[in-house]
């Protein structure tokens, strides 16, 4: 016989959707901040509704996205999971922004994520780019002042110093 509780467990069971990773940089960032919203976009296939593009790679830094990236957002996909629908994505076939072979794994969320400050649980910012924005640093402080920063990354996006 099935009890209640037991289906109310099933119920209230989220996905196990685990860590997810966001890299984008730093105005960018500030944007999201600002609104407390992560916009979907499309730039691969002006055909497909507009995502917001995650990794399970924390190491992705420019690796995925191209240069530029210098900001990693991470999220609490369970939590995410809860609210939004996370889709995978295989990427096998496509090449990096260098042309060089892309085996790597992609979660998307189809259209925007409001209250993203709900699901954030770090961001590691780049040191090279903070010093290039110092006013944007002094701003950031107020909105998100537990963000790491990030010393040091080797060219194949290694973290070496937080």
């Amino acid at each position: 016989m099935i009890k209640l509780v037991d289906i109310l467990k099933e119920i209230n069971e989220g996905k196990q959707v685990g860590i997810l990773y966001h890299f984008t940089n730093l105005f960018s960032l500030m944007g999201i901040l600002e609104t407390n919203i992560l916009k979907g976009s499309n730039t691969w296939n002006k055909n497909e509704k507009p995502f917001v593009s995650f990794t399970r790679n924390k190491n992705g830094w420019g690796l995925v996205s191209g240069p530029g990236k210098t900001v990693r957002i991470t999220i609490d996909g369970n939590k995410l999971s809860d609210n939004y629908k996370i889709s995978p994505y295989d990427m096998q076939n496509l090449k990096r922004w260098d042309d060089t072979p892309l085996d790597e794994m992609e979660e998307r969320v189809f259209g925007n994520i409001n209250n993203i400050t709900n699901y954030i649980i770090e961001i590691v910012i780049q040191s090279k780019e903070l010093e290039k924005y110092p006013h944007l640093e002094d701003k950031l402080k107020i909105i998100y002042p537990n963000y790491k920063i990030l010393n040091k990354v080797t060219r194949r996006g290694k973290l070496l110093d937080i």
